[in-house]
């Protein structure tokens, strides 16, 4: 079988998405809400490397394309939907600007659109951070294959603080060249320490992060509270530093929800797991809802609600029409894979 789903951690995804969700209803008050996207990259690496590190440990195989597979059954019959009413409203409107939108987003290549060639992607310019995961989901499980990485847990840990501190220093190489701070928010290379961490998580806790620590989670809370109500126009320097100390702060929230720390328990309160199960297709759905919605140029008294209740109703019907069914075909094909994927157990895990 699969690994369990942590509760806690769909508790996490909430924050996240209440974060985004700030930043592009209330930008006055939370314009550093998109650090919610480095909360969202932080359980992503954590939960696919746990999901691959089970499945070496259960089969001694790691199967890039299986997983990628499962990806897609996981993310497109959402994210094709969402692109699917885009291209509809680009074709009603007679507008060449959502069809190239429709087009890059669809070949996951958002992030290096915004990052290279000044684009803002309107409807679709969220998908930058989906388009990162979709690179990030080839990339990983491939490397851990040639590598052989997930038989030597503890040379894969120490490789994964060398890329994150390898990334962090690119991203301030480039900085000192000159580079944009689109291309260093969008790239894949320069923001990628919250997928690494997430994976380092999931692959070695830290010897020293123990219950003593994690139970101190509101200092990390204060300080990703605190990034979301600044304004982060004073230098591209301090925001390539925040790029750092956003996932850090995340992971050790994560850990700690992990753990049950105490003060956490409203992560796993009913609404925060109605949001959670959701985040995905709230996020696919809100910023397009919210800038159509915004056209009619209501103040936000008026149009938030409307947004927020409109956003919360699709992304229940795609949940339950579009997520949750792929959800249960997993599931079912994880508990019982086909006799020829089964190989000999415990092999060469450390």
């Amino acid at each position: 079988m699969g690994t369990p789903r942590i509760a806690a951690i769909d508790g996490l995804r909430a924050l996240a998405i209440l974060a985004v969700l700030g930043c592009h209803g209330l930008g006055n008050i939370l314009p550093g809400g998109f650090f919610g996207v480095d909360v969202f990259f932080v359980i992503s690496g954590f939960v696919i490397t746990r999901s691959l590190a089970s499945e070496w440990d259960r089969t001694g195989l790691v199967r890039p394309g299986t997983f990628f597979g499962r990806r897609v059954l996981r993310l497109w019959p959402a994210f094709g939907a969402m692109l699917l009413a885009v291209l509809t409203l680009a074709i009603a409107s007679d507008s060449t600007g959502y069809r190239w939108s429709v087009l890059v987003a669809a070949l996951s290549i958002s992030n290096w659109a915004r990052a290279f060639a000044d684009w803002d992607g309107g409807l679709l310019g969220h998908t930058w951070s989906l388009s990162a995961k979709e690179q990030f989901y080839l990339i990983w499980p491939a490397l851990l294959v040639l590598t052989g990485a997930l038989a030597h847990r503890r040379g894969l840990a120490r490789a994964l603080v060398i890329a994150i501190v390898a990334a962090s220093a690119w991203r301030l190489l480039l900085l000192v060249s000159g580079a944009s701070p689109a291309r260093l928010f969008f790239g894949l290379d320069t923001h990628c320490e919250g997928l690494l961490i997430g994976c380092l998580l999931a692959i070695a806790r830290p010897a020293w992060v123990g219950p003593e620590v994690t139970c101190h989670w509101w200092i990390p809370a204060a300080a990703l509270v605190g990034l979301s109500l600044t304004q982060h126009t004073e230098s591209a320097l301090t925001l390539s530093l925040e790029l750092l100390l956003a996932p850090l702060c995340a992971g050790w929230i994560l850990l700690a929800a992990v753990d049950g720390a105490r003060g956490l328990s409203a992560l796993t309160s009913r609404p925060a797991l109605w949001l959670g199960t959701r985040s995905y297709s709230i996020y696919l759905w809100h910023l397009p809802i919210f800038a159509l919605i915004g056209v009619l140029g209501q103040s936000v008294l008026l149009s938030l609600p409307l947004e927020l209740g409109i956003t919360f109703a699709i992304a229940e019907l795609s949940y339950r029409l579009l997520e949750r069914p792929f959800q249960v075909r997993r599931s079912r094909e994880a508990v019982h894979p086909p006799a020829s994927l089964h190989a000999p157990q415990n092999i060469g895990s450390s």
